[in-house]
């Protein structure tokens, strides 16, 4: 399976009107898609998300997402912000735009790293996460999403109470747009 979370994020550049130059046209991801038939490759699309969000939040008017920190050797690394009155118009746009380009029913969304507020410690026994410190107990702290004053607002005003409430929530949000 081949992936274009490249070009999505492109995508989503030019919807919000951040860059116009080097990123795959529509043209350009039809003669991709056309060429991966050809050669007997499914070609995909993926939008990394709700992890692997910096980009979105470089649009300057928006509050797509949360920076938290330092991650996987960047200085910032965004996760989607659930609390944004904007990022679910801009997540339909993005969506109702590119999914169509592709032939496949296929769509990936990622959905990776946003359990741990290191956003890489999503093992199933929380001991195993390198980051785990014994000042936590041998427990992940808690989550980005869970310690962001904004969100927490928002999930209590959907009666959420768990990270895994949360992204079950956002995943539900991302099925309907594709539905």
């Amino acid at each position: 399976v081949l992936c274009c979370a490249v070009l999505c994020c492109a995508v989503l550049c030019c919807a919000m009107q951040c860059c116009a130059t080097q990123v795959y046209t529509k043209e350009d991801v039809a003669e991709i898609v056309e060429h991966g038939r050809m050669m007997g490759v499914r070609v995909v699309p993926e939008v990394d998300m709700p992890g692997h969000m910096e980009s979105w939040g470089l649009q300057g008017d928006y509050d797509l997402t949360i920076d938290v920190g330092d991650r996987h050797h960047r200085g910032a690394y965004g996760i989607a912000n659930l609390a944004s009155a904007d990022l679910y118009g801009v997540m339909r746009k993005l969506l109702l735009e590119v999914v169509p380009w592709f032939a496949d029913e296929v769509f990936m969304f990622g959905g990776d790293e946003t359990a741990c507020p290191y956003n890489e410690c999503d093992y199933p026994d929380p001991k195993q996460c390198p980051h785990v410190a014994p000042a936590h107990g041998g427990v992940c702290p808690p989550s980005a999403w869970m310690q962001d004053a904004g969100v927490q607002r928002w999930a209590a005003a959907h009666n959420i109470s768990r990270h895994d409430e949360l992204f079950t929530w956002f995943a539900d949000q991302v099925e309907a747009m594709l539905a």
